[in-house]
Parts: C-alpha cells; sequence; structure tokens
C-alpha cells in the first residue's frame, strides 16, 4: 500500500536552505550600498566643498548695483574685494539677493573664498590656489566683522553663524559648522586679536565630517619667495585649513 504524504529529502531541504540564506544575504547587500543617502553621509561631501570654497576660490563681491527700472533688471559689477567692500543694504532700488528666493539675505557678497587673487591682476576668477589672503582671513574669523551694521546688521551669535553658513553653501536648518586655521601641531593661529576659528562648539558624540587642506598665508610665502629661499614651504609656513560640519 502506498503512502500518499511527500517525503521531502536531507539534500532538497539542505538546498532551500542555501537558497533562502543567499537571497536574504543578497537583499540586505543591495539596500546596504544606498543606506548613506538617507542618512548623514552628505555631511562630508560639504566638508569638502566648503574647504574647497575657501582656499582654492578668491571669493566674489557685486558692487555698484543699481536697479534698473526699464528692464526691471540689477546691474553689478563684479569685484574679487568682498572682504573689503561687502554688504548688505536693503533699500528698494539697491540691492542683490546673492542667496536665491528659498534662503534669503540680500548681501553683495557672492561668494567668501579666501585664496589670493593673483598679483598682476588680470581677472576676478583668477586666484592662487591654497595661497590665503591674510586680510581675508583675518575678517572671515572676526564676528565683529561680520556683525558690523553693513553686513548681518548688528546680529550676533546663533543668526549670525546661521547666515554665514548660507554663504557657506550649508543649509543653516540642517547643518552646523566649524571651521579653523590650525598650526601644523593643531593649536588654532591667531588672526589679529581673535583667533582663526568660527562656528558652533564640535560635539563631542555623533557623525561628525572632517576635512583638512594644507594652506599658507600670502604674505609669509611672497616674502619668503622675494627673500630667493627654497624653502618656502615647511613646517613653519604651512597651515591647516581644517572644517567640520555635522
Amino acid at each position: 500500500m502506498w503512502n500518499n504524504r511527500g517525503q521531502y529529502s536531507v539534500d532538497f531541504v539542505i538546498a532551500i536552505g542555501v537558497f533562502i540564506l543567499v537571497t536574504t544575504f543578497a537583499f540586505y547587500s543591495a539596500i546596504s550600498a544606498f543606506t548613506p543617502h538617507y542618512g548623514r553621509f552628505d555631511i562630508y561631501g560639504c566638508a569638502y566643498r566648503i574647504s574647497t570654497l575657501l582656499s582654492e576660490d578668491a571669493g566674489l563681491n557685486l558692487t555698484n548695483i543699481r536697479y534698473n527700472k526699464t528692464t526691471g533688471k540689477y546691474n553689478a559689477t563684479l569685484s574679487a574685494d568682498w572682504e573689503v567692500n561687502g554688504s548688505i543694504n536693503s533699500s528698494s532700488e539697491d540691492w542683490y539677493d546673492a542667496i536665491g528666493k528659498d534662503y534669503e539675505i540680500n548681501t553683495t557678497i557672492k561668494r567668501i573664498g579666501l585664496a589670493d587673487p593673483y598679483r598682476i591682476y588680470t581677472s576676478y576668477e583668477r586666484c592662487n590656489p591654497n595661497v590665503l589672503n591674510k586680510t581675508k582671513v583675518e575678517n572671515f574669523f572676526n564676528i565683529s566683522w561680520w556683525s558690523a551694521s553693513n553686513r548681518f546688521r548688528g546680529q550676533g551669535g546663533e543668526e549670525l553663524l546661521r547666515n554665514l553658513s548660507i554663504l557657506l553653501t550649508l543649509n543653516s536648518t540642517y547643518y552646523r559648522y566649524n571651521i579653523s586655521l590650525r598650526y601644523l601641531n593643531g593649536t588654532v593661529c591667531k588672526c589679529g586679536k581673535s583667533t582663526c576659528q568660527i562656528g558652533y562648539p564640535i560635539p563631542s558624540y555623533g557623525e561628525v565630517a572632517k576635512f583638512e587642506r594644507l594652506v599658507v598665508l600670502d604674505r609669509e610665502y611672497y616674502e619668503c619667495l622675494d627673500k630667493g629661499s627654497m624653502n618656502c614651504l615647511n613646517s613653519t609656513s604651512l597651515r591647516r585649513l581644517v572644517v567640520y560640519v555635522w
């Protein structure tokens, strides 16, 4: 008499088990490949972008801004000296929104790069990457300079840092940052009477992105070259531009 109940062989059970395990592992690996896009992976890209902007761009200021009532457009003369002439003007006929409608800060400062322009002025776009302009550096790290009435309207603290983050191409709602210029041993440099550090306190926990660039200050570097020295890049002249984003 035949038995109507089916019997699974041991080999078949093992094969099914291996198949389920492999399928589960492949599915998990595919999910994991896209996990960073849903987390805080983008903070590393932000830290890199800010460090590149500050070290390889001379910045850009929009000066002589006038509203053309006939065309309804704003005319502006481009200039690289943002650290001198950069300002905020709330006049209804004389302003420029350098940020955009989503994060509005009416300012003439388009970009705040710290790189030194070519010594022979040919174009506001041309600069010496990783050679930082001393005046730009001192003003960038100076809270008092940013909080002057013609820039961030006397703002300070959280409000000033939020507005500065927008000029650093960060969304102030989601990101925090800390930027400093340091010696090779990690000590923060002095910028005039203040320290070369600006931003929020660096958290001791959570995911924090860090990116560094080796830079020099223009006056030290050019003075060294003018003296005919062949060792202008050394432990004394080199600085670390350190950017944290979280």
